[in-house]
Protein backbone atom coordinates (compact mmCIF):
# COMPACT_ATOMS: atom_id res chain seq x y z
CA UNK A 1 0.00 0.00 0.00
CA UNK A 2 1.66 3.30 -0.97
CA UNK A 3 2.12 6.26 1.74
CA UNK A 4 -0.61 8.37 -0.04
CA UNK A 5 -3.17 5.88 0.43
CA UNK A 6 -2.47 4.83 3.90
CA UNK A 7 -3.02 8.58 4.70
CA UNK A 8 -6.28 9.13 3.33
CA UNK A 9 -7.73 5.69 5.23
CA UNK A 10 -6.05 7.51 8.11
CA UNK A 11 -7.57 10.47 6.92
CA UNK A 12 -11.05 8.92 6.34
CA UNK A 13 -10.72 7.04 10.05
CA UNK A 14 -10.25 10.28 11.85
CA UNK A 15 -12.82 12.22 10.14
CA UNK A 16 -15.47 8.99 11.01
CA UNK A 17 -14.11 9.26 14.39
CA UNK A 18 -14.92 13.44 14.78
CA UNK A 19 -18.29 12.61 13.46
CA UNK A 20 -18.88 9.96 15.99
CA UNK A 21 -17.62 12.28 19.26
CA UNK A 22 -19.39 14.67 18.04
CA UNK A 23 -22.77 13.05 17.21
CA UNK A 24 -22.56 11.39 21.21
CA UNK A 25 -21.77 15.05 22.55
CA UNK A 26 -25.16 16.11 20.78
CA UNK A 27 -26.84 13.22 21.84
CA UNK A 28 -25.60 13.62 26.06
CA UNK A 29 -26.28 17.25 25.43
CA UNK A 30 -30.23 16.55 24.35
CA UNK A 31 -30.24 13.82 27.07
CA UNK A 32 -29.25 16.18 29.67
CA UNK A 33 -32.22 18.73 28.29
CA UNK A 34 -34.45 16.24 28.01
CA UNK A 35 -33.86 15.17 32.01
CA UNK A 36 -33.90 18.37 32.90
CA UNK A 37 -36.93 19.59 31.15
CA UNK A 38 -38.81 16.24 32.96
CA UNK A 39 -37.94 17.57 36.30
CA UNK A 40 -39.10 21.18 35.76
CA UNK A 41 -42.55 20.29 34.26
CA UNK A 42 -43.93 19.23 37.66
CA UNK A 43 -42.65 22.89 38.74
CA UNK A 44 -44.54 24.47 36.00
CA UNK A 45 -47.70 22.60 36.65
CA UNK A 46 -47.21 23.24 40.32
CA UNK A 47 -47.74 27.03 39.99
CA UNK A 48 -50.14 28.83 41.70
CA UNK A 49 -49.92 32.39 39.63
CA UNK A 50 -48.21 34.14 36.86
CA UNK A 51 -45.61 35.12 38.86
CA UNK A 52 -44.47 31.50 40.14
CA UNK A 53 -45.53 30.17 36.36
CA UNK A 54 -42.85 32.45 35.46
CA UNK A 55 -40.14 31.79 38.11
CA UNK A 56 -40.54 28.00 37.07
CA UNK A 57 -40.14 28.58 33.77
CA UNK A 58 -37.33 30.85 34.11
CA UNK A 59 -35.03 27.92 36.95
CA UNK A 60 -35.91 25.58 34.28
CA UNK A 61 -35.07 27.61 30.64
CA UNK A 62 -31.72 29.48 32.33
CA UNK A 63 -29.33 26.24 32.62
CA UNK A 64 -30.28 25.41 29.00
CA UNK A 65 -29.71 29.01 27.51
CA UNK A 66 -27.70 31.01 29.50
CA UNK A 67 -29.43 33.86 29.85
CA UNK A 68 -29.48 36.19 32.97
CA UNK A 69 -32.18 38.02 32.66
CA UNK A 70 -35.97 37.49 31.61
CA UNK A 71 -38.78 39.61 30.80
CA UNK A 72 -42.40 39.30 29.58
CA UNK A 73 -43.26 42.10 27.63
CA UNK A 74 -47.10 42.80 26.59
CA UNK A 75 -48.25 44.77 23.60
CA UNK A 76 -50.52 47.87 23.72
CA UNK A 77 -51.17 49.03 20.01
CA UNK A 78 -52.75 51.89 21.39
CA UNK A 79 -49.28 53.53 22.93
CA UNK A 80 -47.31 51.25 19.64
CA UNK A 81 -45.08 49.64 22.20
CA UNK A 82 -44.75 46.98 24.40
CA UNK A 83 -44.81 46.95 27.88
CA UNK A 84 -42.97 45.11 30.71
CA UNK A 85 -45.32 42.78 32.77
CA UNK A 86 -43.33 40.13 34.63
CA UNK A 87 -39.34 40.28 34.66
CA UNK A 88 -36.51 38.59 37.17
CA UNK A 89 -35.08 41.96 37.45
CA UNK A 90 -37.26 44.41 39.21
CA UNK A 91 -35.87 47.86 37.41
CA UNK A 92 -37.40 46.51 34.60
CA UNK A 93 -40.81 47.58 35.78
CA UNK A 94 -42.11 50.19 33.49
CA UNK A 95 -39.76 49.63 30.76
CA UNK A 96 -41.10 49.61 27.28
CA UNK A 97 -39.64 48.43 24.09
CA UNK A 98 -40.73 50.26 20.74
CA UNK A 99 -42.24 48.78 17.43
CA UNK A 100 -39.55 48.39 14.90
CA UNK A 101 -38.48 45.71 12.90
CA UNK A 102 -37.12 43.30 15.17
CA UNK A 103 -39.96 43.52 17.47
CA UNK A 104 -42.40 42.65 14.72
CA UNK A 105 -40.26 39.94 13.05
CA UNK A 106 -40.01 38.36 16.65
CA UNK A 107 -44.01 38.88 16.80
CA UNK A 108 -44.71 36.93 14.03
CA UNK A 109 -42.94 34.05 15.46
CA UNK A 110 -39.04 34.44 14.01
CA UNK A 111 -36.01 33.97 16.60
CA UNK A 112 -34.44 37.48 16.59
CA UNK A 113 -30.67 37.35 18.12
CA UNK A 114 -29.49 40.88 18.88
CA UNK A 115 -25.92 40.95 19.60
CA UNK A 116 -25.89 44.67 20.64
CA UNK A 117 -29.30 45.72 21.51
CA UNK A 118 -28.40 48.97 23.10
CA UNK A 119 -26.98 50.28 19.84
CA UNK A 120 -29.81 49.59 17.58
CA UNK A 121 -32.09 51.47 20.06
CA UNK A 122 -34.48 48.69 20.69
CA UNK A 123 -35.57 49.68 24.59
CA UNK A 124 -36.85 52.75 25.70
CA UNK A 125 -37.76 54.52 29.08
CA UNK A 126 -34.88 51.96 29.96
CA UNK A 127 -33.13 53.32 33.42
CA UNK A 128 -29.36 53.73 33.35
CA UNK A 129 -28.91 51.26 36.12
CA UNK A 130 -30.42 48.46 33.82
CA UNK A 131 -28.43 49.34 30.78
CA UNK A 132 -25.15 46.69 31.84
CA UNK A 133 -27.68 44.01 31.35
CA UNK A 134 -28.46 44.88 27.83
CA UNK A 135 -24.76 42.86 26.47
CA UNK A 136 -27.10 40.78 23.83
CA UNK A 137 -30.94 39.80 23.86
CA UNK A 138 -33.01 36.74 22.14
CA UNK A 139 -36.92 38.35 21.25
CA UNK A 140 -39.58 35.61 21.05
CA UNK A 141 -42.82 36.32 20.55
CA UNK A 142 -45.29 34.43 22.33
CA UNK A 143 -48.30 32.36 21.22
CA UNK A 144 -50.86 32.43 23.85
CA UNK A 145 -54.66 33.09 23.61
CA UNK A 146 -55.27 36.26 25.49
CA UNK A 147 -52.84 38.62 24.20
CA UNK A 148 -49.72 39.17 22.02
CA UNK A 149 -46.51 38.74 24.36
CA UNK A 150 -42.80 38.80 23.75
CA UNK A 151 -40.21 37.12 25.84
CA UNK A 152 -36.99 39.04 26.07
CA UNK A 153 -34.19 37.37 27.69
CA UNK A 154 -30.39 39.09 28.33
CA UNK A 155 -27.25 38.70 29.07
CA UNK A 156 -24.46 41.38 29.74
CA UNK A 157 -22.20 40.12 27.93
CA UNK A 158 -22.33 41.12 24.14
CA UNK A 159 -23.36 38.33 21.44
CA UNK A 160 -23.54 35.79 24.48
CA UNK A 161 -26.53 34.81 23.25
CA UNK A 162 -25.63 33.26 20.26
CA UNK A 163 -26.72 31.25 17.64
CA UNK A 164 -26.95 28.02 19.81
CA UNK A 165 -29.24 29.73 22.30
CA UNK A 166 -31.10 30.97 19.87
CA UNK A 167 -32.26 27.37 18.62
CA UNK A 168 -32.64 26.07 21.92
CA UNK A 169 -35.04 28.61 22.81
CA UNK A 170 -36.78 27.65 19.95
CA UNK A 171 -36.94 24.03 20.46
CA UNK A 172 -38.70 25.36 23.88
CA UNK A 173 -41.43 27.80 22.05
CA UNK A 174 -43.93 24.92 22.58
CA UNK A 175 -43.43 24.40 25.81
CA UNK A 176 -43.55 28.20 26.71
CA UNK A 177 -46.65 28.48 24.79
CA UNK A 178 -48.74 26.05 26.28
CA UNK A 179 -47.58 27.51 30.13
CA UNK A 180 -48.51 30.51 29.57
CA UNK A 181 -51.69 30.11 27.85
Amino acid sequence: MSVDKAEHQGDVCLGAVTVSSEREATITRLEYENQWLLGGISCITHARSMSGLFDSLVALLRPLIGFEQATVLILDEKAGHLSAKISTHPGFAGSTLALNDHVARAMQGEMVRLGDPLDIGVMTRLSPQLRPLFGSALLMGLDVARQPMLLLLTHSDSHCLDEAAGHCLARYRPLLDQALM
